[in-house]
Parts: C-alpha cells; sequence; structure tokens
C-alpha cells in the first residue's frame, strides 16, 4: 500500500487511506485539469511553485453519516457530495488541524444559512487575486476588511475557520488563495488516495 505520493512540483504528502480519518472542519485541496483551474496554478506559482498544484479550497462536512463539502464556486456558496470529487479526475487534498477541532453542528449551523444565499466574488478572483500575485503581494485592490457577502474559495474556507479560531489566517481573509491555505502551517497534509476511498464506498466500508 502507498504511503507518499509526490505531486508534479515535487511536493511528498502522506497518504490517506480510510474515508473516515477526514473530520468535519478539515480543509480540502483540490488541483483541476481545466483552463481556469491551470490558470489560477499558473499565477499561484508566482507565490510558490510547489503549493501552485492546488488551485480550488473547500471545507469538508459529514452529515448524517455522508460525507460533503462546503464550497464557493461559481454559484456562490453550495453543498456539494464529496463522491462528486471522489469520482472525478482531480488530486485531492485534505488539510487537518495539528491541534484544533471543529464541533460539527456548530459549523454545519453557521455555515447553512450562506449556501444557495452568498455570492461568488468574480473580481476577487479575475483582477484582486491576479494583480496580487503580478505583483508578489505589494498591490492589493481588494477591501480592506473581512465580509461576508461574497467569496472565493480560499477566502471561504478561511472566514469559516477564524470564525471558530479567530488568527487561523489572515484577519482579511479576502485576501486568502489556495497556495495560502496549503503554505499554513498548522495543517498537516494528507493525499487521497482515490482508488482506495472508491473501493470503500463501493464495499460499504
Amino acid at each position: 500500500m502507498t504511503t507518499k505520493y509526490t505531486t508534479e512540483h515535487g511536493e511528498v504528502i502522506e497518504v490517506l487511506h480510510d474515508l473516515r480519518d477526514i473530520k468535519s472542519g478539515d480543509i480540502g485541496l483540490v488541483s483541476g485539469k481545466s483552463f481556469l483551474s491551470k490558470t489560477i496554478q499558473e499565477f499561484q506559482e508566482l507565490e510558490n511553485k510547489k503549493g501552485s498544484h492546488w488551485n480550488h479550497a473547500m471545507v469538508y462536512q459529514w452529515i448524517d453519516g455522508y460525507l460533503f463539502v462546503f464550497e464557493a464556486d461559481k454559484w456562490g456558496i453550495r453543498s456539494t457530495p464529496f463522491k462528486d470529487y471522489l469520482f472525478s479526475n482531480r488530486d485531492l487534498l485534505v488539510l487537518s488541524h495539528k491541534t484544533k477541532r471543529m464541533e460539527g453542528t456548530a459549523q454545519l449551523r453557521f455555515m447553512l444559512p450562506s449556501c444557495g444565499a452568498t455570492r461568488y466574488d468574480k473580481w476577487n478572483l479575475v483582477v484582486a487575486q491576479a494583480v496580487k500575485m503580478l505583483t508578489f503581494g505589494r498591490l492589493w485592490l481588494g477591501g480592506s476588511k473581512p465580509k461576508d457577502n461574497r467569496f472565493i474559495c480560499g477566502e471561504w474556507a478561511a472566514y469559516v475557520w477564524n470564525n471558530f479560531y479567530p488568527g487561523t489566517f489572515q484577519e482579511n481573509t479576502a485576501k486568502v488563495s489556495p497556495v495560502e491555505i496549503w503554505e499554513n502551517t498548522h495543517f498537516k497534509h494528507l493525499y487521497i488516495d482515490r482508488e482506495l476511498l472508491i473501493e470503500q464506498l463501493t464495499t460499504g466500508m
């Protein structure tokens, strides 16, 4: 059984072998293969080449024995069954906090009101993040304070964590991108062996 995985940029990661090791509140990172995913990865290389492999962020949540992710995508904040990611062709990473855990019910109550009611922040993605990366962080065109009415993916994950554990990420969560989540030393990285977890799901674990 494989215990280590190496990404295309040379990051060596411990492999997660059991779906039940994912906890509510863990952060997920995704490496996609679409044009938009590759564009985000290329911009993120300006910040950190190894971490640039991951272009999307989300928050894991167990609900009645089923694993979901709460994420900000082009439709805004929504919940997605984790199996939709598991059965895709994308690399998946779990970031588990080294010392802190979310209380699943409280986290769910906090996130649910945003689902279907909160927009995606296209300006942040297309303009503010791009300028920030092109200027190596020297110029930021987004707001100076965190917001709660529209999000991009990394911002959403940081916003959820800062609500329960202030200071986990920088105060202005609008600046947070997937590569900055990847860089956060409070979290341990675990690579998802999709084939093994798919087998667990199909055999009922």
